[in-house]
């Protein structure tokens, strides 16, 4: 891709014959500046250190968040799904994930882990894209043989299939009854897998009409 981009851009060079009676092209016409456009998503740069016979993290993140223009920040509000409930265990009473620190530049400023909600109020509003450093630790739960994962979400969804397959085909579907708040394991350790998805990081959220 890198030689087909270099070889066309030599293509475009203007040239010019070699003597007395050599006449230089004439340049093209500038174009217009194409005017940079609004970053709209935040940025991540996370390090992250995993203990897979303790199964705990350790982790430091840049996260860039971008302000509109017109816009003024003065918290910022992230998830963190590990915390959340039918994601990462059935204890309400314990956190997966805890938060160290949150910083601004420099500067340590206060902030609230709220089971899955993290809010960080900011010393001044922001009204440009800003980065905010946080550290955080935690532990991922150890699923018990037949209380959630990947296999037992599938097995699940299986029996929703087939259900919705009979009815069609004319049959009786079963009746079953399901638990609520259903924990899939999304976030734990079982069978030798280590499932993390997007859980373990603190996710900024969708800001609308300057509100969180």
């Amino acid at each position: 891709m890198n030689r087909k981009i270099f070889l066309l851009a030599l293509a475009a060079l203007p040239l010019a014959a070699v003597g007395s009676d050599a006449q230089v092209a004439p340049t093209q016409t500038p174009r217009a500046a194409v005017p940079k456009r609004e970053s709209t998503r935040p940025q991540y740069k996370i390090n992250a250190k995993i203990d897979y016979d303790l199964l705990t993290l350790a982790c430091d993140g840049d996260i860039t968040i971008p302000v509109k223009a017109g816009d003024k920040i003065s918290d910022a509000v992230f998830f963190i799904y590990a915390n959340a409930g039918g994601v990462g265990g059935d204890d309400e009473r314990r956190k997966n994930i805890v938060v160290d620190s949150v910083r601004l530049g420099e500067a340590g400023i206060p902030y609230k882990l709220d089971g899955a909600v993290l809010r960080a109020r900011l010393p001044q509003a922001q009204t440009k894209d800003f980065t905010l450093k946080i550290a955080w630790h935690g532990v991922v739960p150890r699923a018990a043989p037949g209380s959630g994962g990947l296999a037992d979400m599938m097995g699940a969804m299986g029996g929703d299939i087939s259900g919705l397959l009979g009815g069609a085909l004319g049959g009786a579907a079963p009746k079953t009854d399901k638990p609520k708040n259903i924990d899939y394991g999304l976030y734990s350790y079982g069978n030798g897998i280590l499932s993390l998805g997007s859980f373990w990081y603190p996710q900024l959220a969708v800001r609308q009409n300057g509100k969180w």
